[in-house]
This record gives structure tokens, C-alpha cells and sequence, in this order.
């Protein structure tokens, strides 16, 4: 009995799909995905590249044949992030498309996108970044961010990447610092960091080798004895070099720039990338 439900449950559901999509946009997206699998992430042999060819001439039909509703349809249900980004390129296009009404309505949604470099980006954050992309609309800015802080539960990775946008100040400074508490996000520290407070000083250490983007934002003397606490573990990171290197100026820095060159050179350590990082802020190189 269980199973003839279920079978009535499946077949209900590619009803449902098949009535909101055509047949012919279901099988442009499922082969789209489908050569998108195939293909490498760099290095193309002459087959890869007819391939590309192939997809480019699929994606232009995708284009032309699918209809406003099913590009809303396809990012609201259960496709394939890359398709769902296909989707968005074309849904900026489509000046019927209200879409702002489209981004309150998927806030939540974490559909991730794999990059190049095999990182993920929330299609979210994509999304929001593309209808807020004129700086000059401060007004849609500060509305799309209140929307999404005011959306419950938060969705932690779109906050996570669109930092860049949020408002700089006090209201969105506390908001951020709970949820970096909450959360142990280390991709919310910069934000918290470019407000220069002291008493952030033990959180941002805290985060230990995840914290060093944050202290380039807020070199404050007060990082020096963790700075020179790590030379050991972390002469080797360039995010580590690069951050030691922003202290070169300070006039109680001379103890942690010896100890990093006295860590490279016990180590057998190449010195170079250490002294690019100095060179590039100006400093003086003993």
C-alpha cells in the first residue's frame, strides 16, 4: 500500500513540474547540466572546446525559448545551482520580472554555486549583489539589508558574503558582532575590524590564524605579542606575512619583524615573500 502511495506521490510531482515547465525548456536545462559535469575547470583539449561551442549554442536556445514564469519557477524549486544561475542571468534581462518581489521571496534560500578556484558563493549574495550593483541606490541597499536581518531564521552564508554592502554603523556593527559570536563566523571579523573597537580586540584574536585579514583592517599595537606568539607556526602563510608587514611603522613593531626574519632564517625559510610584503608597505629592510 506504501508503495503505490508513494508511486502516486512521484508521479504527482513530475505532473506538478511538467505543468509549470515545458518539456522542451527540461531537457535544454538537463542537458546544459549535464555537459557542465563534463567539462574540466581549466586545461580544455580541442574535444572540450566543441563541447563549449555545443553548450554556448544550448544556452542561447535556453535563452530565447524560456518564459518569464518558468525562469521564476526554476530558481523557487529543487534545479541544480548552476542551472539556477543560468536562470538569474536571464531573469536580469527580463524587465517584467520584478526582482526584488523574487529576492524577499528565496532570502533564505542556500543554494551554493561552485567557482573556479572550487569555492562557493550563496546564489543569494549573487543575486544581491546583481539588483544592487548601482552603488548610488543606497535606498535599495539599506531596504534589501534590513529585509534580510529581519528574516528569520538568518540566512548566515548570504550575510557572510555581502558584507561589502551592509552599512557601516553601530546598529549593523552589534547585529554583526552576535552573529559572529553566535555563529564563530570568521568571515564576518573584517566587518567588525574596520570599526576599530578596542574591546573587539580578544574576539578577533580568538580566532587565531583565521584572524589576520581582520588586523590588517585594525593594526592596532595591541596585536603585536600575538603577532610574534605565531612567527613559529606561521611563517610560512603569506596571510601571516602580509599582516606583520602592515605593523612595519609601528614604533613597537622592531621585535616582531626580527623574530619573523629570525623564525625564516632558522627554518631555511625562503626571506623573499617576507620582504615583498615590506617593500610593498614602504618599510625599511635590515
Amino acid at each position: 500500500m506504501m508503495k503505490k502511495i508513494l508511486a502516486v506521490l512521484l508521479f504527482l510531482s513530475f505532473y506538478s513540474i511538467d505543468s509549470q515547465i515545458r518539456k522542451e525548456i527540461l531537457i535544454l536545462t538537463d542537458t546544459i547540466d549535464r555537459i557542465f559535469e563534463k567539462l574540466p575547470f581549466d586545461h580544455f583539449s580541442d574535444e572540450d572546446i566543441k563541447t563549449i561551442d555545443r553548450l554556448q549554442i544550448l544556452r542561447q536556445q535556453f535563452q530565447v525559448k524560456v518564459e518569464d514564469d518558468e525562469l521564476i519557477y526554476i530558481y523557487k524549486n529543487d534545479f541544480k545551482p548552476r542551472i539556477k544561475n543560468e536562470v538569474l542571468n536571464e531573469i536580469y534581462k527580463r524587465k517584467r520580472i520584478d526582482k526584488i518581489k523574487l529576492f524577499k521571496e528565496t532570502v533564505h534560500y542556500k543554494d551554493q554555486l561552485k567557482g573556479l578556484s572550487l569555492e562557493t558563493y550563496p546564489l543569494q549574495s549573487i543575486f544581491f549583489d546583481e539588483i544592487t550593483d548601482d552603488k548610488r541606490n543606497n535606498k535599495l541597499i539599506n531596504e534589501l539589508t534590513a529585509y534580510i536581518f529581519n528574516s528569520k531564521p538568518l540566512n548566515i552564508p548570504l550575510i557572510e558574503n555581502i558584507t561589502h554592502k551592509i552599512p557601516k554603523n553601530p546598529y549593523y556593527y552589534n547585529e554583526i558582532k552576535d552573529i559572529l559570536v553566535e555563529y564563530k563566523s570568521k568571515y564576518l571579523l573584517e566587518f567588525i575590524a574596520e570599526f576599530k573597537n578596542p574591546d573587539d580586540i580578544k574576539l578577533i584574536k580568538s580566532f587565531g590564524k583565521d584572524s589576520y585579514f581582520a588586523i590588517q583592517k585594525f593594526p592596532s599595537e595591541e596585536f603585536l605579542p600575538f603577532l610574534e606568539s605565531m612567527a613559529k607556526k606561521e611563517y610560512s602563510d603569506y596571510e601571516y606575512l602580509s599582516t606583520v608587514a602592515k605593523f612595519c611603522h609601528h614604533q613597537k613593531s622592531g621585535q616582531l619583524i626580527n623574530t619573523v626574519f629570525d623564525v625564516l632564517k632558522n627554518s631555511n625559510y625562503d626571506k623573499g615573500l617576507f620582504e615583498f610584503y615590506l617593500s610593498s608597505n614602504k618599510c625599511r629592510i635590515k
